[in-house]
């Protein structure tokens, strides 16, 4: 995301010290502040800070401090392996932009027909079958995440329609109360 900053305004970074400056300056918790208040002390010169290294060096250091690239695997890891918990569905969508995001996914402008297939095998069999056996399936994501909100309100609102007409109403859980068995024997 930096790097995207500083390419638009490749003006105002003209210089890797300036990039360099500009990447810290947002370093300002946690581990990352630790991280650039060492690499700040390590390129002092006479109490004034100015790193020697290049733009290519410095993301190289960071990676490698930070492990940037296992993150990156776990969460690939964790995208291909996203289920639809039943009856929450919104949760699904945003794990999986979240996580498709965070995976280097696109999710604006050019359709990425890779999305829409493993959108679909996270999904819950019973509305990934609805949505596929339509006649006009949908293909992109969007269209694909349109109709299985509106099958799954409609499910639930037939729930809610029978549970009505048939008076049905949950009974509360019995209470129990719990009682610890010890196992110390003296």
């Amino acid at each position: 995301m930096v790097e995207n900053y500083l390419i638009a305004n490749a003006q105002r970074f003209s210089t890797d010290q300036l990039a360099i400056l500009f990447a810290i300056s947002y370093m300002t918790e946690g581990r990352a502040a630790d991280w650039a208040s060492h690499y700040i002390d390590t390129h002092q010169t006479d109490r004034k800070f100015l790193p020697t290294d290049t733009w290519v060096k410095f993301k190289k250091l960071l990676e490698k401090s930070f492990d940037i690239r296992k993150t990156k695997q776990k969460v690939q890891t964790d995208f291909s392996v996203l289920k639809q918990k039943p009856g929450h569905l919104e949760e699904y969508i945003l794990d999986f932009r979240t996580l498709a995001q965070r995976a280097g996914f696109i999710l604006q402008g050019v359709e990425n027909p890779t999305l829409a297939v493993d959108f679909l095998r996270g999904l819950h069999p019973m509305l990934r079958v609805k949505i596929v056996q339509q006649k006009n399936a949908p293909t992109t994501l969007e269209e694909i995440i349109e109709d299985a909100r509106a099958f799954d309100q409609s499910y639930y609102q037939s729930i809610q329609w029978k549970d009505r007409i048939t008076g049905w109403t949950p009974r509360p859980a019995p209470r129990t109360t719990f009682v610890p068995r010890s196992t110390f024997t003296p």
